[in-house]
């Protein structure tokens, strides 16, 4: 005999649920409606993640023969003045 869990439930426009205690086991998706004479509309998203651990050793030893060098153009700021008359009441 098939265990049916329910880890989400909800008559709301976007409910959604998360398991992090069911692992490695099948999921199935069901849905129901509770009006009898319309039809319902739905989207389904699923994510899944997949935890992986993995460490490595890397040792950088490589030194810089040349230094990098930089060249800036500089341009001169220029600034215009503009007077403006406003009538003030």
């Amino acid at each position: 005999m098939i265990k049916f869990f329910s880890f989400d439930k909800g008559k709301g426009r976007a409910v959604f649920g998360r398991n992090d205690q069911l692992k490695g086991i099948i999921f199935y998706i069901g849905l129901q409606n509770d009006n009898l004479t319309r039809g319902i509309g739905f989207n389904i998203r699923v994510v899944a993640v997949k935890k992986v651990k993995e460490y490595h050793d890397v040792i950088y030893n490589r030194q810089r023969k040349e230094p990098n060098y930089l060249t800036l153009h500089k341009v001169k700021l220029k600034i215009r003045e503009k007077r403006v008359r406003i009538p003030v009441e």
